[in-house]
C-alpha cells in the first residue's frame, strides 16, 4: 500500500501538471475573473481516522491498538477558471507501527481525488476556497512475525507468518483552503511565485468494502475507512492573472 499510495498521488500531480503546462490558454480562455491561473504543491500534515472497530478486532485477538492520529504526505495541482478551482490531489497516510508479542503491525492508507472548489474571497495575494473531492482510497493492515536472521534454506523449511489485509472504496473529501502567493512577478497584470497555505477538512468512506487477503475475500472484517478530520500545510508554486 505504501508504494501504491505514493504512486497514486505522484500520478495525480503529474496529470494536473501536464494539463497546466500544455493547455493553459484553453483553460484560461474559459474564465473572465482576475483569479485565472494555476498552482501545484506538496502537502504534509496530520489526519485523525476512526479506527474504533478495527482496534476492537485487534484487542479481541491479543494485539495492541493503533493510535487514531496519523501523519500524511502528498501533493496536488489545481487550475483556476474564473473563480472555480478544478484539479486533483493524492495522499499517503501512515499510522505509527505497534508491536504485540512476537508480531509487528503496520497500518497504511492512501487516496486520490478529483476536486472542485470555488474562491469565495481573494483579498490581495490571499485566496480562500472550499472544495469537494471525489475519488478512491484504500487501507492496508500488515502483521509480520518477528524472528532472528536465519540461512535461506532454514527460512524455506520453516516460513513464518506474514499477513497483509486490504480494503478500499470510494472516498469523499470536504475541505476549506487558504493560500498566499509570494509574488516574484514583474508583470503588473499577473502574480506568480511560491504558494503557501493551509487546508482543513474531513474525509469520508460512504460505503463499506470487504477486506481482502491476496485478492481473496475475508468476511466479517471491521468497518473502517479513511473517515475523519485532517489538517495540511501546503508549499508549492503558482501564477494568476490580476488584471
Amino acid at each position: 500500500m505504501k508504494m501504491k499510495s505514493r504512486n497514486l498521488y505522484i500520478f495525480v500531480v503529474l496529470v494536473i501538471g501536464f494539463v497546466l503546462i500544455h493547455y493553459p490558454s484553453d483553460l484560461l480562455a474559459c474564465g473572465d475573473s482576475n483569479n485565472d491561473g494555476g498552482m501545484g504543491y506538496f502537502m504534509f500534515g496530520g489526519s485523525s481516522i476512526d479506527l474504533s472497530d478495527l482496534n476492537r478486532h485487534l484487542t479481541r485477538n491479543g494485539y495492541s491498538e493503533f493510535s487514531e492520529g496519523m501523519y500524511a504526505i502528498g501533493g496536488g495541482g489545481h487550475f483556476v477558471v474564473g473563480d472555480f478551482v478544478i484539479g486533483g490531489q493524492g495522499f499517503g497516510i501512515i499510522a505509527r507501527d505497534v508491536s504485540s508479542g512476537d508480531f509487528n503491525l503496520s497500518l497504511e492508507s492512501g487516496y486520490g481525488t478529483f476536486d472542485l472548489g470555488y474562491i469565495i474571497w481573494s483579498p490581495g495575494h490571499f485566496k480562500i476556497f472550499p472544495m469537494i473531492g471525489v475519488g478512491y482510497g484504500g487501507m492496508e493492515l500488515k502483521i509480520v512475525e518477528r524472528w532472528p536472521s536465519a540461512p535461506f534454506d532454514e527460512v524455506l523449511e520453516n516460513p513464518r507468518r506474514n499477513v497483509t489485509l486490504q480494503t478500499g472504496s470510494m472516498v469523499l473529501d470536504f475541505s476549506l483552503a487558504t493560500t498566499y502567493t509570494i509574488d516574484f512577478s514583474d508583470d503588473e497584470d499577473s502574480e506568480g511565485g511560491f504558494i503557501l497555505g493551509v487546508r482543513a477538512g474531513y474525509t469520508l468512506f460512504p460505503f463499506k468494502s470487504d477486506w481482502k487477503m491476496d485478492e481473496i475475500n475475508v468476511p466479517e472484517g471491521p468497518e473502517v475507512g479513511i473517515t475523519g478530520p485532517y489538517f495540511r500545510v501546503l508549499v508549492g508554486f503558482g501564477g494568476f492573472d490580476t488584471d
